[in-house]
């Protein structure tokens, strides 16, 4: 699924790519690499023995360390949704609200790619289907996010009934979890 283009968004993306070079395993096929350099000069019982056991370890380690790396774009993507839900829905309580419009345009969604996780919150979508909880679509969430005379309870051009709505209100979600969206996102995949 692409995501959906939208007048008001915010995108987060997650690099899964993975070096296959870490230094336990390195150091494993080194030394495998070793034992089987001397296998052509060795011909004895116990020599085949050692190396066998070495082979049979790489090839576990190996098994469990593929095992781990194929959860990490499941777990990345479940994790980054959550994220963004939590964006979304903490926007949504920040959005002035005349009729309801506004806040049911919001949506999060999440794109998953070979080594990439993308996540968008976004108001307004202006292509493809509602989706990521978006059950309406308008085309003035921008003006309302970026024009402060819009949410002032006491102006005469204000129509915002929600006196805790401002403007600013995806901007200002994502500045106050910026710092706990890393936490959020490690607690989330848990470990690996």
């Amino acid at each position: 699924m692409a995501l959906p283009a939208a007048d008001l968004e915010f995108i987060l993306a997650i690099d899964m790519k993975l070096n296959a070079n870490f230094p336990d395993l390195r150091r494993m096929k080194k030394s495998v690499a070793n034992l089987n350099a001397l296998a052509g000069k060795r011909n004895t019982g116990a020599f085949k023995f050692v190396k066998k056991q070495a082979d049979d370890k790489l090839a576990g380690f190996q098994q469990i360390l593929q095992k781990r790396l194929n959860k990490i774009p499941r777990r990345t993507e479940v994790a980054l949704k959550e994220v963004m839900e939590f964006i979304r829905d903490e926007s949504k309580k920040l959005t002035p609200v005349d009729t309801e419009a506004l806040r049911n345009s919001a949506f999060a969604v999440v794109e998953r790619g070979k080594v990439t996780v993308r996540g968008k919150v976004g108001y307004s979508i202006t292509s493809g289907d509602l989706v990521g909880g978006a059950t309406d679509s308008v085309d003035y969430a921008v003006f309302v996010h970026e024009l402060n005379n819009n949410h002032d309870p006491g102006s005469e051009n204000s129509r915002n009934s929600n006196p805790s709505g401002q403007w600013k209100f995806l901007q200002t979600a994502v500045e106050q979890n910026q710092k706990d969206i890393p936490r959020m996102l490690a607690r989330k995949m848990g470990k690996i």
